[in-house]
């Protein structure tokens, strides 16, 4: 089954973020191996005493939805990333999909071992091959980065309620102007 449009842009946003950041300074190696996302980790990615929880904003929404209580949830501080995608044409020399994002991906891997894990991780995101997925083409705007510790404004297990699981709850991305990291 296809995944639908946001989810296309989540795992987008998430694999922009290990190709063109994260493995820039670890190494895409690295990068993959500190993927935890799709094997169902709490953060995004994790890697020695840092953490990131990568988030996709769709024309710059004001609105940024947390989906548990754990996505911001440690003791460590932590980033959370936003990319800011905008849809765009196939002919878009700026425009990327997620299978041309892949592809790019595998290229860089060559440890056998590492590219099967990530089609595994790809797999455990319930990611199928598609052509009909090239029509999904999005330009990325801006990455943003935002300090997570004891002071922004978040939900964790330590300030809810002892009988509350889990929740969703959504942020104003211009409040946290005060936390983006240059």
């Amino acid at each position: 089954e296809i995944f639908s449009e946001k989810q296309i842009r989540g795992l987008l946003a998430e694999l922009y973020f290990m190709k063109k950041e994260l493995a820039s300074k670890v190494g895409i190696c690295n990068a993959v191996y500190s993927w935890g996302g799709p094997n169902f980790h709490k953060k995004d990615f994790e890697i020695q005493d840092q953490w990131f929880e990568v988030k996709s904003s769709f024309n710059k929404n004001l609105i940024i939805k947390i989906s548990s209580l754990s996505q911001l949830d440690s003791e460590v501080p932590g980033v959370l990333v936003i990319v800011d995608l905008e849809k765009t044409t196939t002919l878009n020399v700026h425009g990327v999909n997620i299978l041309y994002l892949i592809n790019e991906i595998m290229d860089q891997i060559e440890d056998l071992t590492v590219r099967e894990l990530f089609v595994s991780k790809l797999s455990n995101r319930n990611f199928s091959y598609d052509e009909k997925l090239r029509e999904y083409c999005f330009e990325i705007k801006e990455l943003s980065y935002f300090r997570v510790d004891d002071s922004f404004p978040r939900l964790t297990s330590k300030n809810v309620a002892a009988g509350i699981v889990n929740c969703k709850y959504e942020l104003d991305r211009l409040s946290l102007e005060k936390y983006k990291i240059e």
